[in-house]
């Protein structure tokens, strides 16, 4: 999986601001954040000393944008966000065609068959999870990063202000995508079985309603030969 290295921009101005956000007014509202959030001590019984602030630092925080299917995944590089895929394990599928195929040769016990499994995929066996790490699923955040990615601007090498570790490194991101690759292997091999059941079902019970119609047509052409021949019988006395 090769790799891109892009960098966001710091700040970007609301598309309402008519006047172009300068480095010091980026500097001041940094500034008033960090003192907004400073404890300022005080208490009552005890004084806690207030907090002092020593220095702030501009610091990237990691990210992977991972193309997968005509779409792209968002991965947090420092693995504080998880999602948890989920999905309903089918009934056993290979009992529900040995057993439909061991009755398949008669109408009577195919019948029968039916009837009994009527309901039997209506209800699931249990559930199945699977946590991918570092993926982001958020969709308001995913669609304030997307709208990043669009003024980000491409550098070679890492960017020269700190990069935070990454957690999620090369190695990790492809893990997860394995993960959701088999995650989605688990559900196409699901509908393979349902679409070979629905096959089968269906080959054998226009088989079995081809041999209806069949025995109806011979019992009407045997209906019609007796009543023909009633007929002849009594035009002739």
């Amino acid at each position: 999986m090769s790799t891109t290295n892009v960098v966001f921009p710091f700040t970007v101005p609301s598309k309402e601001r008519k006047i172009p956000l300068r480095r010091r007014i980026e500097l001041a509202v940094i500034f008033s954040l960090a003192e907004l959030i400073r404890d300022k001590g005080g208490g009552l019984i005890s004084k806690k000393p207030a907090e002092e602030i020593l220095f702030i630092s501009e610091m990237y925080y990691p990210l992977w944008f991972v193309p997968w299917r005509r779409r792209t995944l968002i991965f947090d590089g420092f693995d504080l966000c998880s999602h948890t895929l989920s999905l309903d394990i089918l009934p056993d599928t290979n009992m529900f065609i040995q057993e439909m195929k061991g009755s398949s040769d008669k109408l009577e016990t195919y019948s029968a068959f039916l009837s009994h499994n009527l309901n039997y995929f209506e209800s699931f066996s249990g559930k199945g999870q699977k946590v991918i790490k570092g993926l982001i699923m958020d969709q308001e955040l995913m669609n304030d990063l997307f709208s990043l990615l669009r003024e980000s601007k491409r550098i070679k090498g890492k960017p020269g202000t700190g990069l935070l570790p990454l957690v999620m490194d090369h190695a990790a991101i492809e893990a997860s995508m394995r993960e959701i690759k088999k995650f989605e292997k688990t559900l196409e091999n699901d509908i393979k079985r349902l679409k070979s059941i629905t096959k089968i079902l269906t080959r054998t019970t226009k088989r079995h309603i081809n041999s209806i119609e069949a025995e109806i047509r011979r019992v009407e052409s045997r209906s019609r030969f007796k009543i023909d021949n009633l007929m002849s019988k009594i035009a002739k006395k």
